[in-house]
């Protein structure tokens, strides 16, 4: 008779991973993890708190939603529980107590790139206002329905085509832009009230100073992105933005990497110059470096003082013009039209 001995295998649980404290108002992205995986995160609410809500967001996979106050959250045991097919869950709490609220994001199936937020209103139903920066998206955002979330961007002395636009998500916001004091239903410069979530507010030449953004929920939404830009104002009579942003991988730099550079910064995107515009801009690009106040004639070599252009006085023979200092290869347009050059 033969005796099998059975061998004990014992397997390590995973380890439970930390609870995360939430910043209101800011997205925690980039969240991935295998099916059946759970993530745990806190938010302290205080007193006087009101529109309280958590929502996931974007990325792929399929991913669940639970909210508890003052305990763990859990798929059993929670006082919110957002467990549908997509990404795309919310948990609001309209008049929420003052405590610790604990978030747990668990995986249904695997899931990556997904953004959680957390986020509620506070003296009477103002939110906190978030300074949004030129050019960056803010993403994850949500609220409840009749809520509002607010924001403020400077806006500088000659900046034009100012921007504000909100895309993507669920549920239904509304975009509100105001220039020096936050917008309200009834008192705003801009309220595009579109279909969806796919609003636009344009101000070709915007006042210079803070402008305020509200979003409000017409109907709850979860995972809207909000992004402001302008063109920024001219610098040494130049018509666009950032120089040394524009060609920061170009300083410095000689040969072959100095080209390459070039080539690289030319492919990011052409800055379209009117054929009026070129005037200006040549005043920065042939700029005479033993005379910041000269342009260089590069067919002649003869260094003229800025001032002293066609532009001001066609009749004068002596004055530079666009194509003394520069060939135009690409045939000459009307004034109204694009420059049909490779300027950028």
């Amino acid at each position: 008779m033969g005796l099998w001995a059975a061998a004990a295998v014992l397997v390590a649980a995973p380890a439970a991973q930390a609870q995360q404290a939430l910043t209101r108002g800011v997205a925690v992205t980039g969240l991935s993890g295998a099916a059946n995986t759970t993530r745990d995160y806190t938010l302290v609410v205080p007193s006087g708190a009101s529109q309280l809500s958590f929502a996931l967001s974007g990325g792929t996979g399929d991913v669940d939603l639970y909210v508890r106050r003052g305990a763990q959250a859990t798929s059993t045991t929670n006082d919110c529980a957002s467990a549908g097919g997509t990404n795309a869950e919310t948990c609001s709490f309209a008049s929420p107590t003052a405590a610790t609220y604990y978030v747990r994001v668990q995986a249904y199936s695997a899931y990556s790139g997904v953004s959680l937020v957390g986020n509620y209103t506070t003296g009477g139903g103002t939110p906190a206002t978030v300074t949004l920066q030129p050019g960056v998206p803010v993403t994850g955002q949500s609220a409840a329905v009749g809520a509002w979330l607010r924001y403020r961007i400077d806006v500088p002395s000659g900046a034009t085509n100012f921007v504000v636009r909100t895309s993507g998500g669920t549920g239904a916001v509304d975009l509100y832009v105001r220039a020096g004091s936050e917008p309200t239903t009834a008192v705003f410069d801009c309220r595009p009230l579109t279909v969806g979530n796919e609003e636009t507010c344009t101000f070709s030449q915007p006042q210079a100073t803070s402008y305020y953004v509200g979003l409000y929920g017409y109907k709850a939404f979860a995972g809207v992105t909000l992004t402001a830009s302008f063109t920024q104002p001219s610098a040494g009579g130049a018509t666009w933005s950032g120089f040394n942003a524009y060609y920061v991988n170009a300083i410095g730099k000689t040969g072959v990497g100095l080209r390459t550079a070039l080539n690289q910064s030319a492919a990011r995107g052409h800055t379209r110059m009117s054929y009026a515009a070129v005037w200006d801009a040549l005043k920065y690009t042939d700029e005479d470096p033993a005379n910041t106040a000269n342009v260089i004639l590069i067919y002649t070599g003869r260094s003229e003082p800025k001032t002293h252009n066609a532009s001001v006085d066609s009749t004068d023979q002596d004055a530079w013009n666009r194509e003394h200092v520069w060939a135009k290869s690409h045939g000459f347009p009307d004034e109204g039209q694009w420059a049909h050059t490779d300027i950028h």
